[in-house]
């Protein structure tokens, strides 16, 4: 993805140790972001409740909105 190439949006998100970044629309969750520009993350259902796509926030805001409370809630590390 390059610069022309990449959706407009006004968060954007970085990957790391990858370095991949891509956007995401105001409303848009992180996962279906991804999903939608082809960069590959975690998950097993879409939707917060299984946790496997959970992850760590070095920097920013983030607003969970309409979530699966338990997984959010879990005691285990994230993947590195």
């Amino acid at each position: 993805m390059t610069a022309s190439t990449a959706p407009a949006g006004p968060f954007q998100i970085t990957v790391q140790p990858s370095g991949r970044a891509f956007a995401a629309a105001e409303g848009e969750a992180v996962l279906a972001a991804a999903i939608r520009q082809g960069i590959g993350l975690p998950y097993g259902c879409k939707d917060g409740a299984c946790g496997s796509c959970k992850c760590r926030k070095l920097e920013g805001t983030v607003v969970h909105g309409t979530h699966q409370p338990r997984p959010c809630r879990r005691k285990r590390k994230p993947p590195a």
